[in-house]
């Protein structure tokens, strides 16, 4: 009878734990998958572009050579990509590279941990697109030539953790979740090398009401003006969000700057 009743405390302790939705945020607060598909849509939309429009000829070992006309000067252009991988039971690193015939390259690394880690498709890799990213512990994408580095992790109790780092534009952004009884919270914290302070946050914590534990109420809050309303909350949403808007174009433009075909 004594091992009954602490098997019943334990289970309405963990009803209680998990009582808040840890989908509470998705519908209408930005995260990690909207951020990444953000900075690299227009990586995604140039090498869709690139597949689409060139002659490709794949080597036995999965090396592929696109022939492509620049449409700048009509001059035909030679790309070569490869893509290695590192793999063992629990992590999987994957590196895709570009060359061009000027001796130039363009590449990028991602790395998965988790308990069952499944390789990206080849096509997605060099197309750029990055779906979303389920049951990973950890997730990272990595691009040298930028100082770009994005990374998310899964931690205990549904809480998350993202980084991205936008080295070339001197701009990171952290978002945490954290969930307790009955209420959980979201922080975006942004760093500026040219902002005042050495940071800024945006919060938004989730209540549930006291009543009979059902519906929740929304508090945003700025940590340089306490309580803010919802209006101003998204507009500070806005302006962090253009930082990603620029880097997506400053990133496509980069790649032609490099030498890679102009498309359009």
């Amino acid at each position: 009878m004594k091992v009954l009743i602490i098997l019943i405390s334990i289970f309405f302790s963990s009803l209680t734990k998990a009582s808040i939705d840890p989908l509470v945020f998705n519908e209408n607060y930005p995260d990690f998958q909207n951020y990444k598909t953000l900075i690299f849509s227009k990586l995604n939309d140039y090498f869709e572009s690139l597949t689409l429009n060139s002659i490709i000829y794949v080597s036995k070992d999965g090396i592929r050579t696109y022939k492509i006309k620049n449409n700048s000067d009509e001059k035909i252009i030679i790309i070569t990509s490869k893509i290695t991988r590192e793999k063992t039971a629990s992590e999987i690193n994957e590196h895709v590279i570009f060359y061009l015939e000027n001796s130039i390259s363009f590449s990028y690394d991602i790395k998965k941990i988790g308990s069952n880690v499944l390789a990206t498709n080849d096509d997605d890799l060099l197309n750029f697109r990055l779906k979303p990213i389920e049951d990973i512990d950890y997730y990272q994408i990595n691009i040298p030539s930028f100082k770009i580095q994005i990374s998310h992790t899964i931690l205990p109790n549904n809480e998350q953790k993202s980084f991205f780092s936008l080295g070339f534009m001197e701009f990171n952004v952290q978002i945490e979740s954290h969930f307790q009884d009955h209420e959980a919270s979201l922080t975006y914290l942004y760093f500026y090398k040219w902002m005042p302070n050495p940071q800024s946050a945006l919060i938004v914590r989730a209540i549930e009401n006291n009543s009979n534990w059902s519906g929740v109420r929304y508090i945003h809050i700025g940590s340089n003006a306490g309580e803010i309303t919802p209006k101003q909350f998204y507009q500070g949403l806005a302006e962090g969000e253009s930082a990603f808007t620029e880097s997506a174009d400053i990133l496509s433009m980069a790649l032609t700057g490099y030498g890679f075909p102009k498309l359009n």
